[in-house]
């Protein structure tokens, strides 16, 4: 959505610095693992940033009624992958583990959700650890047969995942991401960064990611995007985040020096005026600092008579409001993609212009000129590798004289790893550089292939 803001690293912010001031602490390791990450990131362009937040960057869903404990279940099943069973013409379709074993599902019992204690033998703890190998793939494209569990079973077999008996094998691996995920008894909790069930309210994997990419020297613009209506709650974590509060990330900033990179300002609303992706409306934001500095919205709206209107329109109001920022956060519009029976081409949004420099003419684009070149990489667990499912809408054109369109389902799939992400946010709790090597990922193919993505 943005190309036009700026990240630069002010030396006092540096992770390298809490290495001598806070041995064996959970901010030394912190600040070792980001400054380690930072050396790995490879020198590029601007990123823009797309993240979705239920179930992407934090675990659960409060408005949906979905808890931590059911959203780790849910986080594992996701990456589960099942493929169908050869059968005979008449028999029911079944699925099977990727290792051949038949996968039993009882969806009518309610088992809770929360795996009981048990020990598990040497030999079953062997066979549940290959099983998990096995079976879980990070990735939204998969061979032909193949799927995620959670796509092919719904409900409560995906909430009770690791309490039902189909989910046996993994009930070890619930037990060590529920661990991760937990804030240190030790830590006072923080009214913004932890949740009732005392856990991470956002993983800290998402939090060391921008503190890498900052270390780094990487330009970039993280845009928070969500159908929910969560965005308060991330602006108060985001803003506590950039006052040193949080307890791994001291180095951020102060309370009387936030940091404005990390500060996350009030939010966008968008609505499609009468359906089309072209009509649209926005509810800016205003700010009203409450007790704790944090913004709450309030609707001023502008509509625009098309999108191009629409994206010059945040270029210059984000420019404006502040230059070194880099946090946004936009509210899609959630029943515009449920009244089009959730087809990519009316999900959450995402401005492409494939060719940058010319303005079709053979004269240059003019003033967004020097910002052209900005790769956008949007996570989202609901991305699917699927032509007619999935939640993300790119809407592309060849160069910027032109307007913009859907790019279609079919030609979404040519995006998958380059600029769409299907997000495991189980994976993010385990693997503090997840988000990193994806971006790492992305770059690679995106720039291999930029040329080449169909519209």
């Amino acid at each position: 959505v943005v190309h036009a803001l700026t990240c630069t690293l002010p030396a006092h912010s540096s992770p390298r610095l809490l290495i001598s001031r806070h041995r064996n602490s959970p901010q030394m390791a912190t600040a070792t693992e980001t400054a380690a990450a930072a050396a790995a990131v490879r020198p590029g362009g601007r990123l823009v940033l797309h993240f979705d937040v239920n179930q992407t960057i934090m675990v659960g869903d409060p408005a949906g009624s979905v808890s931590m404990h059911e959203g780790i279940n849910k986080a594992i099943a996701h990456a589960c992958v099942v493929r169908r069973r050869e059968r005979t013409a008449d028999a029911e379709e079944e699925w099977e583990w990727l290792d051949g074993s038949r996968v039993e599902v009882d969806s009518a019992k309610d088992f809770g959700v929360e795996p009981p204690e048990e020990e598990e033998s040497a030999e079953e703890a062997a066979l549940h650890a290959a099983l998990q190998e096995r079976t879980m793939v990070f990735d939204s494209v998969l061979p032909q047969g193949q799927d995620h569990f959670t796509e092919v079973f719904h409900g409560l077999p995906c909430r009770q995942f690791t309490a039902a008996p189909h989910g046996r094998p993994f009930r070890s691996l619930y037990r060590r991401v529920r661990q991760r995920l937990m804030w240190p008894e030790d830590v006072p909790a923080h009214p913004h960064l932890t949740t009732s069930d005392s856990a991470h309210f956002i993983v800290p994997a998402f939090f060391h990611t921008l503190c890498a990419l900052r270390e780094a020297g990487r330009d970039f613009v993280c845009v928070f995007r969500t159908f929910g209506t969560d965005l308060p709650e991330v602006q108060a974590a985001m803003n506590a985040f950039s006052r040193g509060e949080h307890y791994l990330f001291p180095h951020v900033g102060t309370k009387h020096e936030p940091a404005a990179w990390a500060r996350l300002y009030p939010h966008w609303v968008l609505r499609r005026g009468d359906g089309s992706p072209a009509a649209l409306t926005v509810v800016r934001a205003t700010e009203a600092e409450g007790a704790e500095g944090d913004a709450a919205a309030a609707g001023h709206e502008e509509s625009f008579p098309n999108e191009e209107a629409l994206e010059q329109f945040l270029n210059k109001e984000l420019e404006a409001r502040n230059p070194g920022s880099c946090c946004v956060a936009i509210q899609d519009d959630y029943y515009h993609w449920r009244d089009n029976k959730y087809l990519p081409s009316a999900g959450k949004t995402l401005w492409f212009t494939k060719q940058h420099g010319t303005d079709g003419g053979g004269g240059t684009e003019g003033p967004d000129s020097a910002n052209a070149d900005a790769h956008h990489i949007f996570f989202d667990d609901n991305i699917h590798h699927k032509e007619h499912d999935s939640i993300v809408c790119i809407r592309g054109r060849a160069s910027p004289s032109e307007r913009f369109h859907s790019v279609s389902g079919g030609n979404l799939l040519h995006y998958h790893n380059s600029m769409l992400v299907k997000a495991f946010v189980v994976k993010a709790v385990l693997d503090r550089d997840y988000f990193l090597t994806a971006i790492a990922r992305c770059e690679e193919k995106f720039g291999a292939s930029r040329g080449e993505l169909p519209l």
